[in-house]
């Protein structure tokens, strides 16, 4: 995973977002830690590891995609509860589906768009994550949420860049425990980096 890369399209996005909500010379810091810290509680409700209560702690990682033209029967749909059988479906070509999703990870690269703009307010992309000990998934969301707290009131530049850098170290490491290589991590960014300047150019 490149973040040297992540950084730049994550200073572009911050850019474009601030002219097209005319947001100049506003401090956003507040508002992008309470956004990390929603983000983590919405990837931790797509781990589902904690919820001791329930019969599936199993982490939501696909999600299938069914096509609603033609009622996932794959063929092509020339009337109410009419197909025509010889003809693929033109929305899913006859697989019945339109694609899949994985929910843990689009929760992931959500929160790794705050952390990395985060960054960019304070002047700290060039912070170098260390190597986390392998933890437990539930360890290391209690170590970030903790560290992100910290962040949020200590004063001074050395201080507030010592937890950011914890929080991205540990970060990168919950992405290893939860199963997701770099490879994956830096796709799943792309993709959604180009939806919200998508987003922003259609006035979300």
């Amino acid at each position: 995973m490149n973040l040297n890369e992540l950084f730049e399209l994550q200073r572009k996005l911050d850019e474009h977002i601030v002219k097209e909500k005319g947001l100049e010379g506003q401090d956003l810091l507040p508002k992008k830690i309470l956004a990390l810290q929603v983000e983590l509680g919405e990837l931790c409700q797509e781990w589902r590891g904690f919820k001791f209560w329930s019969k599936n702690q199993k982490p939501n990682m696909l999600i299938e995609h069914l096509c609603p033209t033609c009622d996932t029967t794959g063929y092509d749909k020339i009337g109410p509860e009419h197909y025509d059988y010889m003809t693929p479906c033109p929305e899913c070509y006859g697989t019945e589906k339109l694609g899949e999703t994985n929910p843990l990870l689009e929760e992931y690269v959500d929160c790794l768009h705050f952390i990395l703009s985060i960054g960019l307010e304070l002047g700290f992309e060039k912070v170098k994550p260390y190597l986390v000990h392998k933890k437990t998934a539930l360890t290391m969301f209690g170590v970030i949420f903790k560290e992100i707290s910290k962040f949020s009131v200590v004063s001074g530049r050395e201080h507030k860049q010592f937890y950011y850098g914890e929080i991205l170290s540990n970060f990168i490491g919950l992405g290893k425990t939860l199963g997701f290589t770099g490879e994956q991590i830096e796709q799943a960014y792309l993709e959604k980096n180009k939806v919200n300047h998508e987003r922003q150019r259609e006035g979300y």
